[in-house]
């Protein structure tokens, strides 16, 4: 299965802005976890 151009996109910015924060990706999917302790923010693509 091919990935999209906005995928390839999406992912690309994440891993180099959301994942240097500290925020995680739910498995494979375009859904990111901020686990800050007392809350959670979720960001979903």
């Amino acid at each position: 299965m091919a990935i999209d151009p906005h995928d390839q996109i999406i992912k690309k910015l994440c891993k180099d802005i959301l994942l240097a924060l500290g925020v995680f990706q739910k498995g494979t999917s375009r859904i990111y976890i901020d686990d800050n302790g007392y809350f959670f923010t979720v960001i979903e693509f």
